[in-house]
């Protein structure tokens, strides 16, 4: 699949992430009266002009619209494109801001939440793969996206949008020699995070903990109170994972509020690490 992001330069205003698939009519998303995505098909799952244009019509200039307009802000914008747009050479880290890691951390996101469905439940592993579909990755891509925080999606645009004030009429200043700091997991920094939510990790420049708070990349909030192991509770992982299963699905069969489908999932998370701690599951 493909996903497209769109956020302003500050990083205050994300539009839903659009997503593209093969399949017009996925079956899995049959019932779901409400997507957390702006979802979209093509023949191999690539963005084409008229897939642009529906998205920039109905997606974009409605929602930005209704964002300035409840900020008191003038209706103006200006989108910057990808390599679809006429842009210099060698101007990607420039002009491209999104390429500048956001991109990665959607990703790196999406692959914690990945793992942590494959390692949280019993069985075996292509079994698990095999149980996931379009629903589950529409879910955890958006829940991905939510996770990038503003800060990181402001400092992409330094290049091209420095915090220096300027007039109209004045060059813009780009400045090419400030550096910018990103907390981008690797693949293995991933798996650690996982299975140890309360570790640290050296991403390559500083020693990052999971537990601060601070980590742009950590979906998986560690708990702030330890609960009581399995066995004094009345209740099993896998019960309580098959009840908010079939919560879960009744939210979207009933089209509760998207705020409520992912607190709901964000509690299904909290169970899938409660069943790997319970196991000990160490890398």
């Amino acid at each position: 699949m493909t996903f497209m992001p769109c956020a302003n330069a500050d990083g205050s205003y994300k539009l839903p992430l659009m997503l593209i698939r093969k399949s017009k009519r996925p079956r899995a998303l049959k019932n779901v009266r409400e997507l957390p995505v702006y979802y979209a098909s093509s023949k191999n799952a690539w963005m084409t002009r008229q897939l642009f244009k529906d998205w920039f019509f109905n997606e974009f200039v409605p929602k930005v619209t209704a964002f300035l307009e409840g900020a008191n802000l003038p209706v103006t914008a200006r989108l910057v494109l990808d390599s679809t747009t006429f842009l210099p050479p060698n101007t990607i880290a420039l002009l491209q801001p999104m390429d500048q890691n956001v991109i990665q951390m959607v990703k790196s996101n999406y692959k914690q939440k990945l793992m942590c469905e494959l390692l949280g439940r019993q069985g075996e592993f292509d079994d698990m793969v095999k149980r996931i579909d379009i629903k589950d990755a529409m879910f955890w891509v958006a829940e991905a996206w939510d996770g990038v925080p503003a800060e990181s999606i402001a400092k992409s645009w330094k290049l091209l949008y420095p915090e220096t004030e300027f007039d109209d009429d004045d060059d813009i200043p780009l400045s090419v020699e400030e550096d910018m700091e990103f907390d981008v997991l690797n693949d293995d920094d991933i798996v650690n995070v996982v299975l140890n939510p309360n570790t640290s990790f050296y991403d390559g420049k500083n020693t990052v903990s999971t537990v601060e708070g601070e980590n742009a990349l950590s979906v998986l909030e560690p708990h702030q109170n330890d609960m009581d192991d399995e066995a004094g509770s009345s209740v099993s992982h896998e019960t309580a994972l098959s009840g908010i299963d079939q919560v879960i699905t009744w939210a979207e069969e009933n089209g509760l509020p998207l705020e409520c489908q992912f607190l709901l999932r964000e509690v299904r998370g909290n169970v899938l690490e409660k069943t790997m701690d319970s196991r000990n599951v160490n890398v």
